[in-house]
């Protein structure tokens, strides 16, 4: 266990969920809701959405914003190449 990397852990859960779903893409708010009992924040997700970005599996698109309140989730979308391996 020594000098394993929390980030890189919480990545895998989140990729398991991802790859059991075959999702496409979904929201930052869909991963945070079904992953809940493992992560307690959303800051959590993101850290993890962001490791797997930085090694080419997802891409985080932020959401304009149109008006007032809060914005809109974040979306992500798995790569082109890894949804073609899923059919």
């Amino acid at each position: 266990m020594m000098g394993a990397d929390p980030t890189i852990a919480a990545a895998r859960h989140v990729w398991d969920w991802i790859e059991r779903g075959r999702l496409p893409s979904f929201s930052v708010r869909e991963a945070f809701n079904a992953l809940r009992g493992t992560f307690p924040r959303v800051q959590h997700i993101r850290d993890a959405l962001e490791a797997l970005e930085e090694r080419g599996y997802v891409e985080v698109m932020e959401s304009p914003r149109d008006g007032p309140g809060r914005p809109a989730s974040p979306t992500v979308r798995v790569r082109q190449e890894i949804r073609e391996g899923w059919r």
